[in-house]
């Protein structure tokens, strides 16, 4: 069982390296822990949006509706720049609407970010 350990929100800015104003009155901490709680429910928020494009996204696939996949990758791709499954989606997307060069770029890309993307590197061997 875990110790519960109290610490103030003092010390936890205080270790995060905030200091806080001597001005600082029970108010400010109830704004700061609102703000921090909202700041928390929009990222929640967000990452639920983008799982709900690459979603909608692999159902245009699935229904070979490449045009609108694109379109919901891409939004995806923007949003998180990182994101390797959005990238070799959007690179057969590419391929499969015909830009080829488009389609070798994305998985190039996705293998700059992880090198061993067996996914990545079978789809650009395919392509050459």
């Amino acid at each position: 069982m875990c110790a519960k350990v109290k610490i103030s929100l003092r010390e936890l800015l205080f270790e995060k390296g905030v200091q806080p104003s001597e001005d600082s009155t029970p108010e400010n901490r109830e704004e700061i822990l609102t703000l921090r709680r909202r700041v928390d429910e929009l990222e929640q928020l967000f990452q639920q949006q983008t799982r709900d494009l690459f979603k909608q996204a692999i159902i245009c696939l699935n229904d070979e509706d490449y045009i609108d996949a694109m379109g919901f990758l891409q939004a995806v791709h923007y949003l998180q720049p990182d994101n390797i499954k959005a990238m070799n989606n959007l690179g057969l997307v590419y391929f499969e609407l015909g830009f080829k060069q488009k389609a070798i770029v994305m998985f190039e890309q996705v293998l700059k970010i992880d090198s061993e993307n067996e996914r990545a590197a079978e789809n650009l061997t395919l392509l050459d």
